[in-house]
């Protein structure tokens, strides 16, 4: 796997919510994050986390601890990588999916954000 910074913070990103540790992943978002995907399109830290199809009610299905990265790759600003988890629920998970991020350096913190 990569060891490019867009990669790391993507990695950090999907531990962090795959451990249910939200207040990190809130940590590492930009205040303009954007999310797509078919089941929703959410801006802004807020809608991202906290709407009906954000990524808190996503989290809560996922076993914590039970991310399996199946690639990545990436450099300075733009990371891809193919994740998978386990669900609480036992049921199949779907195909994994490449999710695509981007490094800005608008973070609240010192760190990087995800936009």
């Amino acid at each position: 796997m990569s060891d490019a910074p867009a990669v790391a913070l993507a990695r950090a990103h999907l531990e962090a919510w795959t451990t249910h540790d939200l207040d990190i992943v809130r940590g590492n978002l930009a205040e303009d994050v954007q999310f797509y995907s078919p089941a929703a399109n959410l801006v802004g830290i807020n809608n991202y986390m906290d709407a009906p199809r954000g990524l808190t009610q996503f989290a809560r299905q996922v076993v914590p601890g039970s991310l399996r990265i199946i690639a990545t790759a990436g450099d300075e600003r733009n990371a891809h990588s193919v994740p998978t988890a386990a669900r609480l629920d036992r049921r199949c998970l779907p195909a994994p999916r490449p999710g695509c991020w981007t490094r800005s350096e608008r973070s609240r913190s010192s760190g990087s954000s995800l936009t």
